[in-house]
């Protein structure tokens, strides 16, 4: 289960840390690493809150509240796009997951009004 919920953040790490050694390594551009990456992970970042769901509360589980991990993973994707392109690798993931508790937290937990 830990692998599956860290397939979004796992490029960028503890502040960037692999980015910032695969620089290191290939001697390419940082910002255009986290900026590629940042690319391709938003797209997981969505996926995994569902693929979390399912797999512990089964298919019937994530259905009853797929509108919750639609925010979380939404609102973990935007700022991790955003971060990875116009800043670089150090904060995406401490940003990402900021924003997204903090949108949790705002989503009304019944919706059945």
């Amino acid at each position: 289960m830990s692998l599956i919920a860290n397939t979004a953040p796992v490029a960028y790490g503890s502040l960037g840390t692999p980015l910032i050694a695969l620089q290191g390594v290939t001697g390419l551009d940082l910002r255009e690493l986290s900026a590629q990456a940042g690319r391709i992970l938003p797209f997981f970042a969505v996926l995994v809150p569902f693929w979390m769901t399912w797999a512990f509360a089964g298919f019937r589980g994530m259905l009853e509240v797929w509108p919750a991990a639609l925010v979380a993973g939404i609102f973990f994707a935007i700022p991790q796009f955003l971060m990875s392109n116009f800043h670089g690798p150090w904060l995406v993931d401490v940003v990402s997951a900021v924003i997204s508790m903090a949108a949790f937290v705002l989503f009304p937990a019944n919706l059945e009004a």
